[in-house]
């Protein structure tokens, strides 16, 4: 009886060994992570092979031109309250942009004087006005101004929607979702503007886990840094959105949340 025990329990084991070597949440043998501006060929230090090189130029050519590099400047009843900037994502052809709101406001962090003068305004009266300065960069390096539709704070979802000026008959490229369950483990890749790099960069990584504090988060593995928050996290497989840069650790806001914010907040559009 013990040897058919015995027996049942190293079968159980060697089943959720299988199980677990399915889901492994690494990257796939011979995929590579790194980070590096998108307009050279290579950085020092790193030898691409010819597939790896050709990826990337296809990650380029289908993500790239959606990308955008966002700034962003905050007053509060005319006081300036600091500037930041980020990456965002055209979610549809009429200039609508997807980036995350600690980049858009400012009052999300703001300076202490900043603060101070405000406080003061406020004792005296004065009702809280705020106003944005925004701007979204392309690939090429034109700007274009842009303005705030919606907002939520980083204690709900800390995703904003800007609208981008578009002149007569221009169109943008809107990236899709993807809102499939069952991700860990898969290959992304993520395009933006961190600070760590002058211009735009691409980085390559996979998705670590989805399920983060009740199912907020997206955990990436991928080199991301300040910079390329709001940015997208671009499944390879299908070249969709499976999530929005949030953090430097690589936390990010899942696509359904995303999906959910722009249904909310942007009506005539399907997503």
């Amino acid at each position: 009886m013990k040897t058919k025990y015995l027996g049942l329990c190293i079968l159980l084991f060697l089943a959720v060994f299988a199980l677990t070597r399915g889901r492994d949440t690494s990257p796939p043998v011979g995929f590579f992570e790194y980070l590096m501006p998108t307009s050279s060929a290579q950085t020092p230090g790193q030898n691409l092979t010819d597939s790896q090189k050709a990826l990337r130029q296809k990650a380029i050519a289908e993500v790239g031109p959606s990308v955008f590099l966002v700034y962003s400047a905050t007053k509060i009843n005319g006081i300036s309250c600091g500037a930041w900037e980020g990456t965002g994502f055209s979610v549809t052809e009429d200039g609508y942009i997807v980036t995350a709101t600690h980049v858009i406001d400012a009052t999300e962090n703001p300076s202490a004087g900043c603060l101070a003068k405000v406080s003061q305004q406020l004792v005296a009266g004065a009702a809280l006005q705020k106003s944005f300065d925004i701007r979204a960069t392309d690939e090429n390096g034109k700007e274009r101004g842009a303005t705030l539709i919606a907002s939520e704070s980083f204690s709900r979802t800390d995703l904003s929607l800007i609208r981008a000026s578009l002149a007569n008959g221009e169109k943008l490229k809107p990236l899709l979702f993807n809102v499939e369950t069952e991700i860990a483990g898969k290959p992304v890749v993520v395009i933006g503007y961190p600070e760590t790099v002058k211009g735009r960069a691409i980085a390559f990584g996979n998705v670590a886990y989805r399920h983060v504090f009740s199912g907020r988060y997206l955990s990436i593995k991928a080199p991301v840094f300040p910079g390329n928050s709001g940015g997208p996290v671009v499944l390879l497989v299908d070249w969709k959105v499976v999530g929005v840069v949030d953090l430097a650790d690589g936390s990010s806001i899942p696509s359904a949340s995303v999906v959910d914010f722009l249904r909310k907040h942007l009506s005539g559009h399907a997503f």
